[in-house]
């Protein structure tokens, strides 16, 4: 699996990248946590807003903007989507639930 991560300081946005594919739609999972899926609904990437201080809240302690471009992240994507991720050698996990779908294309006609 493709695990790309690219932080935009400007912007204070993470992406981590887990395919090559082109999104098909976005779901926003909360006001700082947006999923891209295909039309088949599967992630192909997560992007973080205000990610400075979301990482901050999940390590516990401040991570600044410069130490986001040292951040790694595995990802498991089996039964749910979790992000692992590492900074000085601190570990800490994200877990999104693949509840997400898209309204459109789950609607029948």
């Amino acid at each position: 699996m493709i695990n790309l991560i690219n932080y935009d300081a400007e912007a204070d946005a993470l992406y981590v990248g887990l395919s090559s594919k082109k999104a098909y739609f976005s779901i926003e999972l909360s006001p700082r946590i947006i999923v891209d899926l295909t039309q088949s609904n599967k992630a192909i990437g997560v992007e973080l807003l205000d990610a400075s201080k979301l990482i901050s809240e999940l390590f516990g302690f401040k991570v600044g903007r410069e130490d986001l471009n040292n951040l790694d992240c595995q990802v498991d994507d089996k039964d749910e989507l979790l992000l692992r991720f590492e900074l000085n050698k601190k570990h800490q996990s994200l877990l999104i639930p693949k509840a997400y779908a898209s309204p459109i294309l789950s609607a029948k006609e």
